[in-house]
């Protein structure tokens, strides 16, 4: 499994937990996360430099200010 869809993975269940633990109250359920890794090609190998970026966007109660 690509680490880009583990990492997501993981990051989308410490949100749902966040939410059902009420740890950050104002999440609601509909959440998306990208994450982007830079790699290195050493023969038919890909090895992980980096994680590049990490995009979470999140549901939120109408009373959350930016």
């Amino acid at each position: 499994m690509p680490l880009s869809h583990s990492l997501c993975g993981k990051l989308v269940r410490r949100i749902e937990q966040c939410r059902k633990e009420s740890i950050v109250e104002w999440v609601r359920p509909d959440a998306k996360v990208q994450v982007t890794i830079e790699y290195k090609k050493e023969g038919h190998d890909l090895i992980p430099l980096r994680v590049h970026t990490i995009l979470i966007s999140a549901q939120h109660n109408p009373g959350v200010s930016q």
